[in-house]
């Protein structure tokens, strides 16, 4: 990689060789989406005093001026020690000829061909307008970029400083088998020398062949005198092509200037013009069909989304379902675990009560046997009155006593239903609560399937 400017080029990404020198692929190093490509010319070729410094310097000069989407610009020249370098617009789909020669037939369908050709025109409108000439129209300069055609270069391109249409009479180097009798020939010429180009590269797009074939410089010339001059031009029958387009080409294809078709008149032909609206339609489809793409690829993500967020929640949902289980069989164990402990200690008290009601009873029983035996004794004379008095309060105290028995017995009753009482609200309230928990489940598990149906309808 090399730094050079904002630019950053990556040497190694070769997009092509040229009798001036290499283009490789260069990003701006402050926006690495931005991709160009970027002409690399040594100083000393541009600044030689040879024909091929001069057709640098008219390209630099032509490429100055121009900005249009069917024009490959110039976004910026820099300079080294060694090299000059050119950084124009990339373009991911090559040129016209590589294009056209990938293809199974090599060649391209009258309707795809006529977009293209629109877009010839459309770029040379705009070089018609600032009076600049190509003079090397061919499909090798013109470049593809998301299926659009653009110029390039300028080598031979000069500004005119007359009409388009006015005689020119220096002379050139050009592709034979593009350029028009008059520069063949060195002959003066027009603007009208690029009509003829565009119409080579029109018939060569339809047919995949060349409207005139030679073995060499002087037969090309001939067989051009020929067909075109004596219009004994003929087209193949395979592939079809319409009578309309074919005649363009016909008029394109001129041998004389004066009879040849000029700009303004194909800026307004009718092949352009339905072209141009066929075009534009064909874009508005586009466009909708685009907009129906985005949409639907953007509700294939919310329903993604959507999805994704259903199994989150159920995933969620069940993680606190089997919590809320989990928490239900704890509170379940435990209150069993209460219960019985709860039973075991009714039991022990209920035993208790037993125990001591039987020792309250053997203690009233022995009493009473002592009161009978001094009832008796007392009766007999054997014993005194204040005994008898003693017997009577003992026979007092058996009672209080006994009545104390009865009322422990008595409350402990009574905290022994309270506890139960208690245990039968708690029990019934979590029986309550865990009814609660399945209606809330129930609704869960309802909602979440209407919602499925719902996106299932839409």
């Amino acid at each position: 990689m090399k730094l050079i400017g904002d630019y950053i080029i990556h040497l190694d990404k070769i997009l092509g060789q040229g009798q001036y020198g290499k283009v490789y692929v260069a990003y701006n190093q402050n926006n690495q989406d931005q991709k160009f490509a970027v002409k690399v010319i040594g100083q000393n070729i541009f600044n030689g005093s040879n024909t091929n410094a001069e057709m640098i310097r008219k390209e630099i000069e032509v490429l100055k001026k121009l900005k249009h989407e069917n024009i490959i610009c110039l976004h910026e020249i820099s300079q080294s020690t060694n090299n000059l370098y050119l950084f124009l617009d990339f373009c991911d789909g090559g040129d016209l000829a590589s294009y056209i020669e990938k293809l199974s037939n090599r060649r391209i369908n009258e309707e795809q061909a006529l977009i293209y050709f629109r877009q010839i025109v459309e770029g040379y409108k705009y070089l018609y307008k600032n009076k600049i000439i190509h003079r090397d129209l061919k499909p090798e300069n013109l470049m593809l970029h998301n299926g659009k055609i653009k110029i390039g270069d300028f080598g031979f391109g000069r500004f005119i400083d007359g009409e388009m249409n006015s005689i020119q009479r220096f002379s050139i180097k050009c592709t034979p088998i593009f350029a028009s009798p008059q520069l063949l020939k060195k002959q003066k010429y027009s603007s009208k020398c690029d009509v003829w180009s565009s119409g080579c590269v029109l018939y060569k797009m339809l047919y995949g062949n060349y409207p005139f074939i030679a073995r060499d410089y002087d037969s090309l010339i001939r067989n051009i005198e020929q067909k075109a001059q004596k219009q004994i031009f003929s087209f193949p029958n395979e592939p079809y092509v319409s009578d309309q387009t074919k005649q363009l080409i016909i008029q394109m294809l001129k041998f004389e200037e004066q009879d040849r078709i000029s700009w303004e008149e194909i800026f307004s032909h009718k092949v352009i013009t339905e072209n141009n609206n066929n075009l534009e339609n064909y874009d508005q489809e586009k466009q909708k069909i685009q907009m129906i793409i985005i949409c639907l690829l953007k509700i294939k993500k919310i329903m993604k989304i959507i999805i994704q967020i259903q199994i989150i929640y159920k995933q969620k949902l069940k993680k606190k379902i089997i919590k809320q289980k989990i928490i239900l069989m704890i509170i379940i164990i435990l209150i069993i675990i209460i219960i019985i402990i709860i039973i075991i200690i009714i039991i022990i008290i209920i035993l208790i009560i037993i125990i001591l009601q039987k020792h309250l009873i053997i203690n009233i029983y022995k009493q009473i046997q002592i009161i009978i035996n001094l009832i008796i004794l007392t009766i007999t004379g054997k014993i005194q009155m204040i005994i008898f008095i003693k017997l009577i309060r003992i026979i007092i105290i058996i009672f209080k006593q006994l009545q104390i028995w009865i009322v422990i017995y008595n409350q402990i009753q009574l905290k022994i239903q309270q506890i139960i009482k208690q245990i039968i609200i708690i029990i019934i309230l979590n029986l309550i609560k865990k009814n609660q928990i399945l209606q809330q489940i129930q609704i869960t598990i309802i909602i979440l399937i209407r919602i499925q149906i719902k996106i299932m309808i839409q």
